[in-house]
């Protein structure tokens, strides 16, 4: 009998598997929803735990990769990332941008991907994931300047 991640494993190919479970990452990020993938490891063989903690991981790494892969997206998080909060104006003079639509389009991509919210305010700041994403990207810069 095949349980949760183990049954769509079965059902269906790996990639579309890892394609479900990124959308399902993306939707749950973006409602500031946690989203628990369950499995029970004991009945499953060595290399078929390896493939779905894998699945499971690249998800999470999708959002990631995701939101970092544009350069105005990562200088957005790294501002965000001190904990203010930053209305779009603040946000536009902070990273000198003058193209407000543009920097509308990736503000969007963002709070889509669940990598920023917005207060009652309408100023944007940091999600939990956000701040994850940020701590990476400081370790990243981080290691880089001491190579």
């Amino acid at each position: 009998m095949w349980n949760n991640v183990e049954y769509l494993m079965e059902k269906f190919s790996s990639n579309k598997v890892r394609n479900f479970m990124k959308w399902l990452y993306k939707i749950s990020s973006s409602n500031k929803c946690e989203l628990i993938f369950s499995t029970d490891f004991s009945n499953i063989d060595g290399e078929k735990t390896e493939e779905i903690k894998e699945l499971i991981a690249d998800a999470r790494l999708g959002l990631f990769s995701e939101s970092i892969s544009n350069y105005l997206r990562r200088k957005t998080i790294q501002l965000l990332s001190d904990g203010e909060k930053y209305s779009f104006t603040k946000i536009a003079q902070a990273l000198n941008i003058k193209d407000n639509p543009k920097l509308s389009f990736h503000l969007k991509k963002l709070k889509d991907d669940g990598v920023i919210e917005q207060d009652e305010e309408k100023r944007y700041f940091l999600s939990d994931i956000g701040k994850e994403i940020a701590d990476v990207l400081e370790d990243i810069k981080r290691k880089g300047t001491n190579i």
